[in-house]
Formats: C-alpha cells, structure tokens, sequence
C-alpha cells in the first residue's frame, strides 16, 4: 500500500455501511407498510365505521367517532353484518343503498375529492425525498476535509499577489 501524501483525500472505509444502512432502513420501512396494509386487510367495525359518515354526526366526524345514536346504530350494524360474514365492500354497498352516496366519508370515483386525499401522502413523500436529499449534501460537505476544496470552488483573486506583480514588472 503506497503512503499517502498529506492532505489527500482518503476515502472513508465506512462508505459501505451507510449505504448498508441506508437499505437496510428502506427495507424496514417497506416490511412496515406490507404489515400495516395487511393488517388493514382484515375489516373490524373501527375500520369499516371511519369509511361511514351517518347525517346527523358534523362533518368532520365518522360513524366511529360520532356520539350520536344514528353513528352507535351504524356501528350494530357493521358488527352485525361482520358476523355474518359480510365483506368490508358488501357492508360500505348496503350503507351507500340504504342512505346514498352522502353516507361515504371517503370519495368514492375520479375528482378533487380524491385529489384532496392523496395530495397529502404526496407532499410528504415529496418532502422527505427533498429532506434526505438535502441531509445527504450536508453530510457530504461536513466530511470533505477542510483544507481541500471541490474542483472548481472559489475564484481568482482581485489583485494579484505582490511576487507576481514584481515579475511582471521585472520583464517589462
């Protein structure tokens, strides 16, 4: 191994780990998705009351936060329907024929109404890629050496130094 001269760029052996983390917290976050959607598979009565908006509850509340006797008969119902074998799909139809399109606190078809539902997950997904691109060149920046600069940083000087400008002038 030849010696290095100082102030050279060494690379850092631990490169291979960050990028080993970086994967390795990726896959992470991907098992926890696949888990929580496949928890989210099996309907509950929570589950199906929050998709439910019963008329009588105020607008920002579901059949499964509403304190209202129509929202606790939504709920029998869907405990009901449950146990008798329903799906979480036939039970949100029967609602939907029963009091109409109204009932459903989430959009049902293409429209703003689903615009406004996923612009959110959107931005977010959005942001934490500007976020972890952004914490990626800071990490960059803060383990270049110092006295190093990247090719093409800085400028030339204003005024030439006073040995330059001597031979300049000695040639003349």
């Amino acid at each position: 191994m030849r010696p290095q001269a100082a102030g050279a760029h060494v690379p850092a052996s631990g490169r291979g780990r960050g990028a080993a983390r970086r994967v390795s917290a990726w896959l992470g976050l991907l098992l926890l998705a696949a888990l929580s959607v496949c928890v989210a598979a099996a309907p509950s009565v929570g589950s199906i009351a929050t998709m439910l908006h019963p008329p009588d509850c105020a607008s920002d509340q579901s059949a499964a936060n509403c304190p209202t006797q129509m929202a606790g008969q939504f709920r029998a119902d869907i405990r009901v329907d449950l146990g008798k074998g329903q799906s979480q799909q036939q039970i949100i139809d029967e609602f939907e024929q029963q009091y109409g399109p109204a009932v459903l606190a989430l959009p049902t078809g293409p429209g703003l109404g689903t615009f406004a539902w996923w612009l959110p997950p959107i931005v977010l997904v959005i942001g934490a890629g500007i976020a972890s691109i952004v914490v990626a060149a800071w990490r960059r920046r803060a383990a270049r050496p110092s006295g190093i600069s990247p090719p093409g940083a800085g400028s030339p000087p204003d005024e030439p130094s006073p040995e330059i400008t001597a031979e300049v002038r000695a040639r003349m």
